[in-house]
């Protein structure tokens, strides 16, 4: 093989693509660097695919219709399944296609993700990537047969096994290998017909079965009984390979007007092939799990039309692995010829047939096929996806370096994202790294000179020392274990001490250190509220503001609830009725009043609070020593596990830990002491649930359905007696008072920073004489005051999901800042490179994956809901501020907000 020298890019080079040029004088040379490498002009006589064609290709290197979808429902029940299908595409399909739709076009050549990621990592990793892709890509084929044949047996017996099973794989291979050489414009027609035929079934099928449906059959869950390796791994089966395409736009016909076309018609195509088969079979049959496994739709079109519907389902399935395995292996044989004309594997397998076609690369796809098509169906979906992830995880890395080194390359289709289309800017200078803050960039009428000084209003008003604020964030995050007996009931002493141990890994570490980087990054009121707006924009800093505040709001309500409870069982009138309604208003108004005097009073209250409150849990934790048993630390029984309740419990007592960014503005030298009092508030909220959890599980006898929100104060007057049980009930209370004034001293300081933003009217920013903000407390103690009649577990689940959407777009705004602006100061910075903070992100972000699919559908549609009204406030808070109706405020004058990113 002739070495050949692949231009990479830098820093201050351009892109490099062959033969490409863009408007910005951005220029494109030839990757290969030789003139022996055949031209793409030499295959100008090859007829290239147009739309149709290319969407039914897509089509198939994605999905191919429903065939193996079936242990979803296997795996999981028929509302997993449906969720799953309903959900996945948002989480991956979507992102995916829209990468390589802008990918795609930016790079309209043969060999797609792999020029892709050479051009921004290297020709090391794009070789790398294209041995991983190629490879999962060759094992995604050897399924079409198997599942071919799956498919067949139940007609056609002989099918199953032996010399029958071998020689069919052989024949059918060799007969679509053959018709990938005569022309990928053949097959793509062929692929039109394919699936037209593969889907009709299934319409009449859905047609037949509207009488037999029953709608409560597609609710039928068991979170007890669920086989997550095999859901997950039929969900990302059926749901990737949106970037095969790529491997072929050079074969396109105008790729950069029909690329993004075709996948967003494919998006939709996909995803209802595969949601009203499932709601057919699911809806009209009862079920029978252990049933559900790759070919049993056959036998469901059976039960509901017949045998003549089983048959020509039978047929689809058979030519929808058909099309499958042509779509597939020409995406791997395209992507070979892409390689070798960039001189990464030898010459010869760029050298084409009379029809176009690359025919060493197709011999080579197809032997590999044969290869591994002996392994099972699970086998080679779980080798593959594996496989497919590496390679995606570098496709990911090589979009968001390309956008962050090179924002001015042409780029056909663009991804609508990064550019600020709202009437509120956040405007990054990319020259000055200054942050200019307006709400209106247009708007000439404002008069900055007019709105006073944060800094001004606040300079006379004593800042939050290191000890305030450690107590601060651990009311704010925890307060003790107070609401966390939940985790015991749910799953047994085993998983909840480990989910306290594991729990703070996995999301209380991550989010404590990217709060302590962005909020010493800017050190002002409104904490992730400012992190959003400066590298999303402001309108996604609006919907992040709104977001948290109501789950902080929502969280709020919760401690007169968890206070009451403790109480109920000293003073049982505390439990319903009046008297529980009349404390709960009483407990709200004399806390509110608390947060008016002041946000130090606030600080050394909370620290006198935390220091009783957890005094009784060292002396059980001492009393306990004698009486316990560690044999029953180890009880566990996955088989009756609440995994909702479970998760949520753990969620809600260790999350929060941004909301201390809300008030940054407000201590004292906060690139000190912010990051050592996260650093102290992680130690003591992880002991403070663990100990507790630990001396009463190990001390007395496991009695599951006992352990619920109060529990911990019987298991004191068990361990120590009923002074015990007394102090512990006190302790509650007064932890629940500490977590409720230190939650409203974060969401009404948002709330002022919100407004000293512009995002909310100018009332909000305004002060008491105390230096704290009036109405945001007034209208923060109304929102608990109307929420405090939900149930314990209704609130977290409800909170739990909206601060999930929150926090997702604080990851986001962490990595792109981390892109942007790598030299901007930081006074403390997580010591991780660019992909490391993506890493960082990556154990939170599956987690509130998990919190998300676990949520009820009563819980899901109440928090879209209220985030349908954030989506909605936004515009009509602007058009208020351009009526005049509402007087908004626009700082000019928040010196750290600016100086952060010089």
């Amino acid at each position: 093989m002739q070495k050949r020298r692949i231009i990479t890019v830098n820093p201050s080079a351009s892109i490099e693509m062959r033969q490409h040029s863009n408007n910005n004088g951005v220029p494109y040379s030839n990757v290969s660097g030789d003139d022996e490498t055949p031209s793409p002009k030499a295959t100008d006589k090859i007829r290239k695919v147009s739309m149709l064609p290319l969407v039914f290709l897509i089509f198939y290197e994605v999905s191919g219709g429903p065939f193996g979808v079936e242990d979803s429902v296997n795996a999981a029940g028929p509302l997993l399944a449906l969720l799953g299908f309903v959900i996945f595409p948002f989480i991956w399909s979507i992102p995916e296609a829209l990468i390589t739709a802008e990918m795609g076009t930016m790079f309209p050549e043969n060999g797609g993700y792999v020029v892709w990621v050479s051009s921004a990592l290297g020709p090391f990793w794009g070789f790398q990537q294209g041995w991983m892709k190629w490879l999962s890509g060759v094992i995604d084929n050897a399924l079409y047969p198997v599942l071919f044949l799956d498919y067949l047996k139940s007609g056609v017996p002989a099918l199953a096994s032996g010399l029958p099973r071998v020689a069919a794989i052989l024949v059918l291979t060799l007969m679509l290998t053959y018709l990938n050489y005569r022309g990928l414009t053949i097959v793509g027609w062929a692929a039109v017909l394919m699936g037209v035929f593969s889907i009709l079934p299934f319409a009449v099928m859905g047609l037949i079965s509207i009488p037999q449906i029953e709608p409560s059959r597609w609710l039928v869950m068991d979170l007890g009984n669920v086989n997550w390796n095999l859901y997950l791994n039929t969900l990302f089966w059926n749901l990737n390979y949106w970037d095969s395409i790529s491997t072929l736009a050079g074969e396109v016909e105008n790729p950069n007007q029909t690329l993004p076309k075709a996948l967003y018609y494919g998006v939709i195509l996909v995803a209802l092939s595969y949601i009203f088969p499932l709601l057919t079979g699911t809806g009209a049959i009862p079920l029978e799990r252990e049933l559900w496994t790759d070919g049993y739709f056959s036998d469901v079109a059976k039960a509901l039309g017949g045998a003549w519907l089983r048959w020509w389902v039978q047929a689809a399935a058979a030519t929808s692995n058909m099309g499958m395995f042509l779509a597939e292996m020409s995406s791997d044989s395209f992507q070979l010829l892409g390689m070798a004309e960039r001189g990464m594997i030898p010459e010869f397998f760029a050298k084409r047939s009379r029809y176009g076609t690359p025919l060493l690369g197709i011999l080579f796809s197809a032997s590999g096929v044969v290869l591994l098509s002996w392994l099972s169906f699970q086998e080679i979906v779980a080798a593959e996806n594996l496989l497919y992830c590496v390679g995606m995880i570098l496709e990911f890395i090589a979009f968001v370096r390309m956008r962050m080194k090179h924002p001015a390359a042409s780029r056909p289709y663009k991804i609508p994202i990064g550019t600020v289309v709202f009437a509120d800017l956040v405007t990054l200078d990319s020259l000055t790294g200054r942050v200019i803050t307006m709400r209106d960039y247009n708007n000439n009428d404002h008069h900055y000179d007019d709105v006073p000084s944060p800094k001004a209003a606040t300079s006379s008003v004593q800042k939050v020392s290191m000890i305030p604020l450690v107590f601060l964030i651990f009311y704010e995050v925890s307060g003790g274990p107070f609401g966390a007996e939940g985790s015991v009931n749910a799953a047994g002493p085993l998983l909840a001490l480990l989910g306290f141990l594991i729990f703070p890994f996995i999301w209380c570490i991550p989010e404590a250190l990217i709060t302590a980087e962005m909020s010493t990054m800017f050190p002002i009121n409104g904490g992730f509220v400012v992190w959003v707006s400066s590298a999303l924009g402001p309108f996604w800093g609006f919907q992040v503001g709104w977001m948290k505040w109501l789950c902080g709001v929502i969280d709020n309500a919760l401690y007169p609830v968890l206070f009451l409870d403790y109480l109920k069982s000293a003073i049982p009138v505390l439990s319903t009725g009046l008297p529980r309604v009349a404390s709960i208003l009483f407990l709200t108004l004399l806390l509110t009043y608390l947060n008016y005097r002041g946000l130090t009073i606030v600080g050394w209250t909370a620290v006198f609070m935390g220091v009783f409150s957890m005094l009784p849990f060292a002396v059980m934790t001492l009393v306990s020593i004698p009486k316990l048993e560690p044999s029953r630390w180890f009880v566990m029984d996955l088989e009756n596990v609440n995994w909702n309740l479970y998760l949520n419990t753990l969620f809600w007592n260790l999350n929060y830990w941004d909301s201390v960014s809300t008030l940054t503005g407000e201590v004292a030298n906060p690139g000190q002491t912010l990051p050592k009092a996260l650093c102290y508030g992680v130690i003591f909220v992880a002991l403070s649930n663990f100990l507790p959890l630990l001396a009463g599980t190990g001390a007395i006898p496991l009695n599951r359905e006992l352990w619920t929100d109060g529990y911990l104060a019987d298991v004191a007057r068990i361990i120590g007696g009923g002074w015990l049980r007394l102090w512990v009930q006190v302790a509650a209370a007064t932890s629940n008072m500490g977590m409720f004034i230190a939650e409203m001293s974060s969401d009404s300081f948002q709330l002022l920073g919100m407004a000293e933003l512009g995002m909310l009217p100018e009332v909000f920013a305004e002060r008491s004489r105390y230096g704290t903000p009036l109405l945001a407390i007034v209208f923060s103690a109304s929102g608990v005051l109307l929420l405090s009649g939900l149930s314990f577990q209704e609130i977290v689940a409800a909170e739990n999901l909206l601060y999930c959407g929150g926090m997702i777009l604080e990851f986001i705004a962490f990595v792109v800042m981390r892109m942007k602006y790598p030299a901007a100061s930081r006074p403390y910075k997580i010591p991780v490179g660019n992909i490391g903070s993506v890493l960082v992100c990556v154990p939170p972000i599956v987690l509130i994956c998990f919190v998300v699919v676990l949520s009820t559908l009563k819980v899901a549609a109440v928090s879209f809901v209220m985030v349908i009204i954030g989506f909605l406030m936004r515009p009509f808070l602007n058009y208020m501020d351009r009526k005049r109706l509402l007087k908004f405020s626009v700082s000019s004058d928040l010196p750290e907000f600016e100086e952060s990113l010089i």
